[in-house]
């Protein structure tokens, strides 16, 4: 009988650390590509998103109506967003965004494209001698129409921006907490006097939950949450914006093998908007 106790043990130990949860090693926001940034799961080969409006139907409900807009996003095998583009009616293109990069995976410009294929904007980006980013510069046809300075720590974590626009420079400041993900993004006016302020927590897992956005003063006037399942997928997001009374919800279903969602239903104020749809491809 003894002998067998302790056989129990044995097994039961064994299952045991079989059940045992793998350890949660949590993404600094610096080490991320795009589709980790975008909370998006395996490796992904490209997005069709399809945009759908509701409208009312006899039953009170809502039912789908016309086709919005088609937007697809193709990504590398390593995770970094490589073109975007948008599909008319006629599954023809409307809009092409091409993105590049250098051999160490490093944005060098995004080029945008119209319905002729005709080069018609253009962004491009600046690092300094350790390779962290330092200006982004973007461009309608040949104007200027912006620019913006960063400053990095010694990680490469963008700390502050100012960005350039007509003549007025306007400055934002960012911090982050002991995992690496921003916890605070602060935005100045020219005169340099602090007018907004948004705090972000996550959960244990590194999953960004609350958003908050306060004027000067602490006054919460915008509040983003964010629902996940237990297996980390998003669910639900709201979002309230008090100084207009709007209020969004997007309430997400329908998931892959890979636990991305492929439904969301959008509100406001409690009227249904638009429903999209995913197709996910991968490598």
């Amino acid at each position: 009988m003894k002998r067998f106790l302790i056989f129990l043990f044995c097994v039961t130990a064994l299952f045991g650390c079989g059940r045992k949860q793998k350890e949660i090693v949590i993404v600094p926001d610096i080490e991320k590509n795009h589709l980790q940034r975008s909370h998006i799961f395996g490796q992904v080969k490209s997005i069709e998103t399809e945009s759908i409006a509701l409208i009312p139907d006899s039953t009170d409900g809502f039912s789908e109506g016309e086709k919005l807009s088609t937007i697809v996003q193709n990504y590398s095998s390593d995770g970094y967003l490589t073109s975007i583009v948008r599909l008319g009616n006629e599954n023809d293109t409307t809009y092409k965004e091409i993105i590049t990069y250098s051999s160490e995976a490093k944005e060098l410009a995004h080029e945008t494209y119209n319905t002729a294929n005709s080069l018609i904007g253009k962004t491009v980006f600046e690092y300094n001698r350790y390779g962290f980013k330092s200006k982004e510069s973007c461009y309608k046809m040949d104007s200027l129409i912006y620019f913006i300075d960063y400053k990095t720590d010694d990680k490469g974590n963008v700390v502050e921006m100012t960005h350039h626009r007509g003549g007025v420079a306007m400055r934002s400041r960012i911090a982050y907490n002991k995992a690496g993900l921003v916890a605070r993004i602060e935005e100045f006016e020219p005169s340099g006097k602090l007018f907004k302020y948004a705090t972000i927590e996550y959960d244990n897992y590194g999953d960004e939950v609350n958003r908050r956005v306060f004027k000067t003063g602490d006054e919460l006037i915008e509040y983003t949450y964010t629902e996940y399942n237990q297996q980390g997928h998003v669910v639900k997001i709201i979002y309230e914006d008090r100084l207009h009374q709007i209020r969004e919800s997007s309430m997400f279903s329908d998931y892959d093998k890979h636990g991305n969602w492929t439904k969301e239903e959008k509100s406001v104020n409690n009227r249904p908007l638009y429903l999209r749809k995913r197709n996910i491809t991968y490598y």
